[in-house]
């Protein structure tokens, strides 16, 4: 029996978005294109935790809730199809 391994990523690309790159509107694109984000991704630091918030809070987008740490996004005029 051969072994193999498996890594898994907890983040759907918001990461990669630093310093001037990390604005709200590029973070609401980024998981909305994903249509999920982490737990983890979401709580890696303070200024992250503000953005994931207010993406949460905000009245264009549902929160779909997923298995942990996955939490699932989409816009709500998508929701009412």
């Amino acid at each position: 029996m051969g072994y193999g391994m498996f890594l898994d990523s907890f983040e759907c690309g918001t990461m990669e978005l630093r310093g001037r790159a990390l604005t709200y509107e590029a973070l609401k694109a980024r998981v909305l294109a994903a249509g999920r984000f982490s737990v983890f991704e979401a709580t890696a630091t303070e200024t992250r935790a503000r953005l994931f918030t207010r993406l949460e809070r905000d009245p264009d987008v549902v929160r779909v809730q997923l298995d942990f740490p996955w939490i699932g996004i989409r816009r709500r005029d998508l929701e009412q199809r």
